[in-house]
């Protein structure tokens, strides 16, 4: 990891050029700040509201800034929690974020480290609060993919190594 930490720049230049591979070839847009919406804990989210439309002036939305602006994902190399279920409340989120020192939440790669020595490439698509929005999800998508191209474009992995690693009953 420390490794990783090292090369975060070279890495982020690579993952931001395959990422602009991948939108070329698919319909996969920077959704924009403007749908980038992160309310604050207290705040419930109704069935029936457009908090997600229009939040411009809002008490309820932490105001933020941003250091890219331009749809440049940025690639935390850190602690996740996982688990089983969907993060749906924010006041769950910070406590947990809190006590755990992690900075998101994921469920897709829960236990797997338990078995198998890995590392997990997640793209964020919501802020694990009462807000789901599917706006995110193909762009997170498509950055997670072009991070992993860019991390295995620095540290290939040779069939001589995954036939010794077989070979020995690995």
């Amino acid at each position: 990891m420390t490794c990783l930490e090292s090369r975060h720049g070279d890495l982020s230049k690579d993952q931001q050029g395959h990422l602009q591979t991948i939108q070329g070839s698919k319909d996969v847009p920077y959704p924009g700040i403007k749908s980038d919406i992160l309310f604050k804990a207290e705040y419930k989210h109704r069935v029936r509201c457009l908090c997600m439309s229009d939040a411009s002036g809002d008490p309820s939305v932490v105001d933020r800034r941003r250091v890219h602006s331009d749809g440049t994902p940025y690639i935390h190399i850190g602690r996740l929690a996982s688990g089983d279920t969907v993060m749906c409340s924010a006041k769950d989120r910070d406590r947990i974020s809190k006590r755990e020192e992690v900075l998101g939440f994921e469920m897709k790669g829960a236990g797997v480290w338990d078995n198998i020595p890995c590392i997990l490439i997640k793209g964020v698509s919501d802020y694990a609060d009462s807000h789901k929005n599917d706006t995110w999800q193909y762009y997170a998508a498509a950055s997670a993919a072009a991070c992993m191209r860019a991390l295995l474009d620095q540290n290939p992995i040779s069939n001589a190594t995954s036939s010794a690693g077989l070979a020995q009953g690995m």
